[in-house]
């Protein structure tokens, strides 16, 4: 995983590489 945020971003982050690249889909959410 990428610890680039806050502990509870991982969490989020664990997520997101489920559905597919979070930077490409939910940058959003990785603020």
């Amino acid at each position: 995983a990428r610890r680039l945020h806050k502990p509870a971003g991982e969490l989020r982050s664990q997520r997101l590489l489920l559905d597919g690249p979070p930077r490409l889909r939910r940058p959003a959410r990785l603020c």
